[in-house]
């Protein structure tokens, strides 16, 4: 087969598992930057004559800073100053998950569905401004501030009455047109007003039978302000009489002169940076109290006992200096000159005796412990303790210690056997206690 024919049948067969991966790679980014972007992208309804587009470009255009927020990231509640929060849902009961027709929800009033819960963890995080629906879907279609395109009133103060408690009933004058005057001197001008009763809130614009806008104070001491009128924020009414100003001079004080976030969203975004706990020497301490003390005095006497016996049976700890060397050292340099005498003078047996002596004391030290080891060299202490784990081997070391005097005729053969005999019975009471080789 030539190079060409081999290169147009490859080209001829289907991709393999490692383009198939690929290709699925590439699709699932596709689909996960479109569904990210649809966050961040203004809705219809925002850029409508009843959505708050407008509000943010003008405050922005003033040097305020201002957003609009549109989810996909988390944001911190100590970076907002105040949130403006539109309603354009009435009915607050429905699963925001629930995928319904657009005839559904136009049917419902409900341009963007949101629950109570969500209002209500909004409104508790970030000092929050609710402004109530008040259009229908068909106003923004058709452009035209009508009152045949307005929200049923009951519709609207069923929402008030389930949620907003503090205030009373919504208010709809019969004049399609309401200017009212600010303390500044300022005209706000809405077309089919609709304000509430301001029940328990503080007005700030308008009064306690027809407040516009107002601060209330909500479930657990919660503080918010309510907007009765979309019209003075929304694209619309930003175009009346001194609204836009309205809103230039009001947001920043609501705000205290913090960011101002527009947000259109239906779900909880926002998150709260807590301080990590500082801890002193009295959290500490509480581990010393009762019943905690009772378990530390436990301790402390099971470690003086343990001390204790390690003592009585060790001795104390040896300290490598000169003071404990030099004499361990001396008495290793006079058995070896006198080792080296008894072999010139042809005492093998001697040698033997002494050797196995050393071997044996050390091992009752090992066994018994140094400070129960007989001034007399006698090891009876150390045949009596073998004898409580084994007999046999007691039987045995008392042989070999007593067979140690009848050396003297001993060839050199049998003295190398003995001393191979007490190295094994050695090893085997090593054995017996559980002592290694790297104890010693």
């Amino acid at each position: 087969m030539t190079l060409r024919e081999a290169t147009s049948v490859d080209q001829g067969r289907p991709p393999g598992r490692l383009g198939a991966a690929v290709v699925a790679i590439v699709l699932l980014t596709a689909v996960a930057l479109l569904y990210f972007a649809d966050f961040t992208r203004a809705k219809p309804v925002d850029q409508s004559a009843i959505g708050l587009e407008g509000l943010s470009v003008w405050l922005d255009h003033n040097d305020i800073d201002a957003r609009l927020f549109y989810g996909g990231e988390g944001l911190d509640a100590d970076d907002v100053g105040l949130r403006v929060l539109p309603l354009y849902d009435v009915n607050l009961g429905f699963d925001p998950d629930d995928q319904r027709t657009q005839a559904e929800q136009e049917a419902a009033d409900n341009l963007r569905e949101m629950t109570a819960d969500v209002l209500w963890s909004k409104i508790r995080s970030v000092p929050t401004l609710v402004i109530l629906p008040k259009w229908h879907w068909q106003m923004p279609e058709i452009g035209v501030a009508d009152r045949a395109f307005l929200i049923d009133r009951g519709g609207v103060d069923a929402l008030v009455n389930r949620q907003f408690t503090a205030v009373g009933r919504v208010q709809r004058p019969w004049e399609s047109r309401a200017v009212l005057e600010t303390a500044e001197g300022s005209e706000i001008v809405l077309h089919q007003p609709q304000f509430v009763a301001a029940g328990s809130c503080d007005p700030i614009f308008g009064d306690r039978d027809r407040m516009l806008l107002g601060r209330c104070l909500g479930d657990r001491g919660t503080t918010y302000w309510l907007l009765s009128d979309p019209d003075l924020l929304d694209n619309h009414g930003l175009t009346q009489g001194d609204n836009a100003g309205v809103a230039l001079s009001q947001l920043p004080k609501l705000a205290a002169n913090g960011p101002v976030l527009i947000d259109l969203t239906t779900r909880i975004w926002t998150f709260t940076t807590r301080e990590a706990p500082q801890r002193g020497w009295a959290d500490l301490a509480r581990f010393l109290d009762f019943p905690f003390s009772i378990i530390w005095a436990g301790l402390a006497v099971l470690a003086a006992f343990v001390l204790w016996r390690a003592w009585w049976r060790f001795g104390p700890i040896e300290r490598e200096s000169d003071e404990t060397t030099a004499p361990r050292a001396s008495r290793e340099v006079s058995i070896d000159v006198k080792a080296r005498l008894l072999r010139l003078t042809g005492h093998d047996a001697a040698i033997v005796r002494n050797h196995i002596a050393d071997r044996l004391l050390a091992l009752s030290g090992e066994i018994v412990g140094p400070r129960r080891l007989p001034s007399d060299g006698k090891l009876e202490a150390l045949l009596k303790v073998v004898s409580h784990r084994s007999s046999s081997l007691a039987v045995d070391l008392r042989n070999a210690i007593e067979n140690a005097g009848n050396l003297e005729k001993a060839s050199t053969n049998e003295l190398l056997g003995y001393v191979d005999r007490v190295n094994g019975l050695i090893a085997r009471t090593r054995d017996e206690f559980g002592k290694s080789k790297g104890d010693r």
